[in-house]
């Protein structure tokens, strides 16, 4: 038997470029091309190179169109004129094919042939051969239908071998055993189908020894069988073959089912092995074999997507807390900048990676800004809030009394807040910032002037000022002169602005409490020196706490703090503080020899009466500080009682210095007090109007409590005069406000005249303005019995109730009650603007802060009321 030589070299077809690991399947090529040359086995097993077939060759009744024949061919599957089959030509062919020829996959028959008629191959030809009409099984490939069967590995030999002339055997491009017979046209497909499938399996064995030997890659151009030897086919089944390096990376396939919306898929090694709900984060199996109908069951009754749907139905049925409830990406959006704005939170939270999944998993449909849109959106706010108070001030009919101030900013620029004050309708005291804007330079009268004036002009607020609260300071003064010309030129100002400059009355006790305590400088310098000592570092302050321990002062004990300079009030508490443990600094002076500012007994006294001296102003000024109730009314009251101790100190000290019984610690008290009557008697004779008058309108007090209290501020002669001008200057204001609603009244009665077309309408009219110019409703008012002193009432809930009977007095209240007593309410934005312009915000543009700064303003202001309601 001799060996089958190798395949003569040819040119193959393009392979597929894909390398696979499953092995191929043999498709029918209908109207390709065969191969430019095809290796066959001829005569004695000897291989024979074919050159192409004839285009016009045809398979039996399938339509191939093969290549040209064979040299030595009829072009019908002839060899030198005799069939290559050796068999005769049958009916209903055209080459000869017999149409019941059958391919033996596995050793056996697949169709009843006539065994006879079957001859055994030629010598000169070992040719698989198809029989159209059944169906092809090679290896685990399978053309048209029929059942797969698997080859068996026993009859699977190299190509290289022995092969009998005549057996069943393994063709030499086909790795699965097919009977030797011959159909000259359907071989042709089978040629060029093995052919191309073998350049593949070539090319895949190549690329394998490649990697095995380490030897560089091969060049991108199809390989020849030159470049290729011929693999086992042994090696290419199903059972031996290795795969590539790519086939341990399994793609995962697409998950089309629903039940992935709301179930979490879990892999293992590229393979979907498990699936986690997202409600209970329950695992179930969700492989192939176990598929995801149960994940399906158990998300119909899973109790807490069950309760995520109840709750979000319940947001929308009528029972709900707001059944007119929906999303809305404006809404959500403003309640961002209110969130921004009202925490003073840079623009750039809106870009925090954090965030954004915060809000994601609150709402998976809000949509994300940038810090420059979520600026613009702030403005956006102000602008629109602003239009909004700008409206309701046009149809207020309340006057306003504003406060003002000056700020220096850590960019060294300087801003000037304005606050604006009045009571509603409704008889609510509001405040509103309605200003802070950089001032320019110089930051004089004239300057401070043109913001406030463009700021009335901005707001419609020119003709409703009654009042503006400002500090002591001689450019403040020189501002409200030139605003009080400016509007009473205009006819704007009530009394001609007499009542228009409203001196702060927490400043005023400053500087008088300031002067007082430039006499026991020394004695204030040593307690604020102590306090820095023990607090300078960690070292010195457990050692003053291990002695405050050793001296028993724990229960009275209070963190000693230092004091501003400027601020008097941080002095008293500085003092408040301090005094406590003065044994335990005493103490400190004998242990630590470092400490030497430690006062001396008599200044340690010293400092107790004064701590007593100020309290009655610390109260004073907290009382006066209060944004959120009346102020004006109290003012003289605190006054007056400050006046009172300090009259009282000073009859005490003098009576000692004239006794000669007073120690030095009593002289340098009454040097104090006298600094402080002196102070207090100087800003007395410009404040006392101002501090007057609303008193009138405490129903509690009236004239009477200042006839009474005013003497201990001068004497009988300066009591009357201050009494006959406030009087004077009380029915002057009475009897402008009465002008102005009288006119308004008319102008109704008028209107109501009109529209009734009564002839007797003008009766009413006239009886209605007798009645009024003979009643006067101040008078009525001051002959009305006094409300007892020591029941707690609301002012302004009183003239709310009153107002029906005293029109005209209680809407003069209204506005003499809403001034502001202090400019604290402006000082107060202050400490919002250096959180806002803070080092980390030093670059935001004045416009930007004036923004942040009101609006946070306003955004307080309507939740106290909502909160109120």
């Amino acid at each position: 038997m001799d060996a089958l030589p190798p395949p003569v070299p040819t040119e193959p077809a393009f392979p597929s470029p894909c390398t696979t690991s499953a092995p191929p399947a043999l498709f029918f090529l209908v109207g390709s091309s065969a191969p430019p040359s095809i290796p066959i086995l001829v005569g004695d097993g000897q291989p024979e190179a074919r050159p192409k077939a004839r285009p016009e060759m045809k398979a039996s009744k399938i339509g191939f169109d093969g290549g040209e024949p064979h040299p030595g061919t009829d072009g019908v599957g002839r060899v030198g004129g005799q069939e290559i089959d050796g068999g005769d030509p049958q009916p209903g062919t055209d080459d000869g094919a017999d149409p019941q020829l059958c391919i033996d996959a596995g050793g056996k028959k697949r169709s009843q042939c006539n065994n006879n008629e079957r001859r055994k191959p030629n010598k000169s030809s070992i040719i698989p051969t198809i029989n159209k009409a059944s169906q092809i099984q090679l290896g685990e490939g399978k053309l048209h239908k029929g059942k797969t069967r698997k080859p068996r590995s026993e009859k699977i030999r190299n190509i290289k071998g022995d092969l009998p002339v005549g057996s069943k055997s393994t063709s030499p491009l086909l790795r699965s055993p097919v009977q030797l017979t011959s159909s000259p046209g359907v071989n042709m497909l089978a040629r060029s189908v093995a052919v191309k499938r073998a350049s593949v399996i070539e090319r895949v064995a190549s690329i394998k020894r490649a990697k095995m030997t380490g030897s560089p890659k091969t060049s991108q151009h199809p390989p020849s069988f030159t470049q290729l030897s011929s693999p086992s086919l042994e090696d290419l089944s199903p059972g031996t073959r290795t795969t590539n390096s790519h086939a341990s990376k399994r793609r995962r396939r697409k998950l089309i089912s629903a039940i992935w919306t709301e179930a979490e898929p879990i892999y293992k090694d590229g393979k979907l092995v498990e699936g986690r709900c997202i409600h209970c984060h329950q695992i179930f199996a969700a492989s192939r074999d176990s598929g995801t109908s149960h994940i399906k069951r158990h998300l119909k009754v899973c109790d807490a997507k069950t309760a995520m749907t109840e709750m979000v139905d319940r947001m929308g049925r009528s029972d709900s807390k707001d059944p007119n409830w929906k999303y809305d990406p404006k809404v959500a959006r403003r309640k961002l900048v209110k969130l921004i704005v009202v925490n003073e939170m840079p623009f750039s939270l809106v870009e925090y990676a954090p965030f954004r999944e915060f809000t994601a998993s609150l709402n998976p449909w809000f949509e994300n800004v940038s810090r420059t849109t979520i600026k613009n959106e702030c403005m956006d706010a102000f602008n629109d809030h602003g239009n909004a108070l700008r409206d309701y001030f046009e149809n207020c009919s309340s006057r306003i009394s504003l406060t003002g101030d000056m700020w220096t900013s850590n960019q060294k620029l300087g801003y000037f807040c304005m606050t604006c004050h009045w009571i509603s309708n409704d008889w609510i005291l509001h405040k509103h910032i309605i200003r802070f804007a950089m001032l320019e330079t110089p930051h004089n009268s004239v300057n401070i002037f043109n913001i406030v004036l463009d700021s009335l002009r901005e707001w419609n607020l020119e003709d409703k000022v009654f009042s503006f609260t400002l500090d002591n300071a001689s450019v403040n003064t020189a501002m409200v002169n030139l605003l009080r010309t400016n509007l009473k030129m205009k006819g704007f100002l009530l009394l001609e602005g007499k009542l228009l400059h409203f001196r702060c009355a927490t400043h005023v006790l400053n500087i008088i409490v300031q002067d007082g305590l430039r006499v026991l400088k020394t004695v204030i310098n040593n307690i604020r020196e102590s306090v820095k000592y023990v607090r300078s570092s960690q070292q010195r302050y457990e050692k003053f706490l291990g002695i405050i321990i050793q001296e028993g002062l724990c229960e009275t004990y209070s963190r000693p703090c230092v004091d501003v300079t400027t601020r008097w009030n941080s002095t008293y508490l500085m003092l408040q503080s301090a005094l406590p443990l003065r044994s335990a600094f005493v103490s400190l002076e004998n242990q630590d020899k470092e400490y030497t500012f430690s006062p001396s007994s008599s200044e340690w006294t010293l400092s107790e009466a004064v701590l007593n001296l100020l309290e009655i102003f610390y109260t004073a000024t907290g009382t006066l500080s209060g944004s959120k109730y009346p102020t004006s009314h109290l003012y003289f009251y605190q006054l007056w009682n400050i006046k009172k101790v300090l009259n009282t100190e000073e009859s005490v000290l003098n009576r000692k210095i004239l006794n000669e019984e007073a120690s030095s610690q009593d002289t340098t008290i009454a040097h104090m007090v006298e600094q402080m009557q002196t102070k207090f008697n100087l800003y007395w004779k410009e404040i006392y109007m101002s501090a007057c008058i609303p008193v009138i309108l405490d129903p509690r007090y009236k004239y009477d409590f200042l006839e009474y209290h005013l003497s201990d501020f001068g004497s009988e002669k300066e009591v009357d005069t201050w009494m006959s001008e406030v009087k004077n200057t009380t029915q002057k204001l009475f009897n402008e406000y009465n002008q102005l609603i009288s006119g308004e009244m008319q102008d109704c009665d008028i209107q109501e005249v009109q529209d009734l077309n009564d002839p007797l309408a003008e009766w009413d009219q006239y009886m209605k303005s007798k009645r009024r110019q003979l009643s006067n409703e101040l008078d009525q008012y001051l002959k009305e019995k006094l409300t007892p002193r020591r029941e707690e009432i609301d002012i302004l809930k009183w003239w709310k109730g009153k107002s029906e009977i005293y029109p005209v007095l209680s809407v003069m209240a209204r506005d003499i009650l809403a001034i502001p007593a202090s400019t604290v309410p402006s000082e107060s934005a202050f400490s919002t603007g250096g959180r806002v312009v803070s080092d980390y915000r030093s670059s935001l543009a004045p416009t930007t802060i004036e923004a942040l700064i009101c609006l946070q303003d306003w955004f307080k202001a309507a939740d106290a009321m909502e909160n109120d309601d």
